[in-house]
């Protein structure tokens, strides 16, 4: 993408100002030289959670938020 990586501290600090009701977890990965979308989230989640987001706050915006956007829920 040309841009570097942000720090994964930074965004879990972004998520827990803005509080985890305000965000939710999705992926743009699946591309030819990019992870599995499973693998990937699976790896971006387990980074998250090491960053400080608790398994509820995990819970709220992936899977709840995503399925209630999609009208899943």
């Amino acid at each position: 993408h040309g841009e570097p990586p942000t720090d994964p501290r930074t965004i879990v600090k972004a998520m827990k100002e803005l509080g985890a009701e305000h965000c939710f977890i999705s992926s743009d990965l699946g591309q030819l030289y990019s992870p599995l979308p499973v693998e990937g989230m699976r790896s971006y989640v387990a980074i998250l959670r090491r960053c400080g987001l608790t398994a509820d706050e995990l819970r709220t915006m992936f899977p709840r938020h995503p399925a209630r956007i999609a009208g899943l829920d």
